[in-house]
């Protein structure tokens, strides 16, 4: 059985780059407006693949209704989808960004972890969030440091997706990366 064991965040919502990890049972607690309903909304995203037709963000806070959050609002780090049009309180949007999701799954079996993953981009200059690139691991576990450059302090910088995939590729490809090998990857 595969059981969700890590979930990692690069530019979703207010998040820079974080790694959750999730070990037995797990609880998601937190006062309104914490991040708990965006965290469940990047693994809705991940596990559609980022497929409009099939996403209904927030929708226990609306009755089932559409909450006004988007993929590009998620990416961004708009507190609500209008906030790029009108003065706000709290923090600004980023101008644009690129945004890594990645569920890591571990083999309850064998021990070993594989991972599903989207790389998302988006710009307040244009109206749709472009999807970038669909990864499924086998056999290796990402991590953030896999997506982001450590700058001073707590600063990150994304790493570019061709980068990240040419990566990504060898670490599956060379079991002397990471410990396991892969027998196949899609990107």
């Amino acid at each position: 059985m595969k059981k969700l064991n890590r979930i990692v965040l690069v530019n979703w919502y207010l998040l820079g780059a974080e790694e959750i990890n999730i070990r037995g049972n797990t609880a998601i607690i937190g006062p309104t407006g914490s991040g708990k309903s965006s965290l469940l909304d990047a693994i809705q995203t991940v596990l559609t693949g980022a497929s409009k037709r099939h996403l209904n963000y927030n929708a226990s806070a609306n009755d089932g209704k559409a909450s006004g959050r988007s993929i590009r609002s998620y990416i961004l780090g708009m507190i609500d989808a209008g906030q790029a049009n009108t003065k706000s309180f709290g923090p600004q949007p980023r101008p644009d960004a690129v945004s890594y999701l990645g569920l890591v799954f571990e083999d309850s079996n064998t021990g070993n972890e594989s991972t599903v993953g989207l790389c998302l981009s988006a710009s307040l200059a244009s109206p749709e969030e472009d999807i970038l690139g669909r990864f499924v691991l086998p056999n290796y576990g990402v991590g953030k440091k896999d997506f982001i450059d450590a700058l001073e302090g707590r600063s990150f910088k994304a790493k570019p997706w061709l980068e990240v995939r040419e990566a990504l590729k060898k670490s599956c490809i060379d079991p002397y990366i990471k410990s396991g090998s892969a027998s196949a990857t899609q990107f």
